[in-house]
């Protein structure tokens, strides 16, 4: 099993390596952490991200909180 860590990766730049990833079968799961503060509205992000809602919970995991939070990271 290969899993990916990619934070602050709720935007153009994440999205493009998460397609990428996706696509060429590359991990088994990707992780995203964001604080979603900054998420570009401008490029569609969630809609394009939307396209892998099927994958949500299963291999691909998105959590809203900040890279310094410690204890969360261990949790994730």
């Amino acid at each position: 099993m290969k899993n990916i860590l990619i934070y602050g990766g709720f935007n153009w730049f994440g999205y493009e390596l998460t397609n990428i990833l996706i696509k060429g079968n590359m991990v088994t799961n990707i992780i995203i952490v964001d604080t979603m503060k900054r998420y570009l509205h401008k490029n569609n992000i969630k809609e394009k991200f939307d396209n892998y809602a099927h994958l949500y919970d299963e291999n691909l995991f998105l959590y809203v909180t900040n890279i310094k939070d410690k204890d969360k990271l261990l949790e994730i």
